[in-house]
């Protein structure tokens, strides 16, 4: 069950909101989650935001339960929870995108498939803390004839957790940078 609340003030160059969820689970009872957001308008085309949100990830019957001849859930697995904090800057225009934002996710109990290199199966775990700094920047030309959009993005993610002991299926196993072109037409 879930419930949510929001609040949002729009100040001339200034916009802020904030937001509370609540989530109950049979199987992991009552708790909140906040949000906030603030935004500041230099010019119609450019704007600064920043931005604190705490996130859920429950885990799923396949964490929990599966059992085959790969996998080994752990029905033991507390939920994920993330306290991120976001600032950036986008510019807009009829024609032109921009935009460039920096992140920390501070991730606990962060559900993950793990092994050793010895073990045929992999496990469900917890991993107690998985911190992650990372930026994003990307340009974006849309002239609105045969080529709708030509958009060149660059990301950057690092996490304080390394996986020289055992092998992880997804939490531990990222790119560390990014570099995509997109055209559309």
């Amino acid at each position: 069950l879930n419930g949510f609340i929001e609040h949002a003030i729009f100040l001339d160059k200034f916009s802020a909101s904030v937001g509370v969820l609540g989530n109950y689970s049979n199987d992991f009872g009552f708790n909140t989650y906040f949000g906030g957001d603030m935004g500041y308008a230099f010019s119609s085309s450019l704007k600064a935001f920043a931005s604190v949100n705490q996130s859920l990830r429950l885990p799923t019957f396949t964490d929990l339960y599966t059992s085959n001849s790969a996998l080994q859930g752990s029905p033991d697995l507390k939920p994920e929870t993330a306290l991120t904090y976001e600032l950036g800057l986008k510019y807009t225009t009829r024609f032109v995108n921009a935009g460039l934002s920096g992140y920390y996710r501070q991730g606990r109990n962060v559900i993950d498939w793990i092994k050793t290199p010895d073990e045929i199966k992999f496990k469900s775990v917890n991993h107690a803390q998985v911190d992650a700094l990372g930026g994003e920047a990307f340009a974006e030309y849309a002239p609105m004839q045969f080529l709708q959009r030509v958009k060149l993005s660059y990301s950057y993610l690092w996490l304080d957790k390394a996986t020289d002991e055992y092998v992880s299926k997804y939490a531990l196993d990222y790119l560390r940078q990014k570099v995509a072109l997109t055209l559309d037409h």
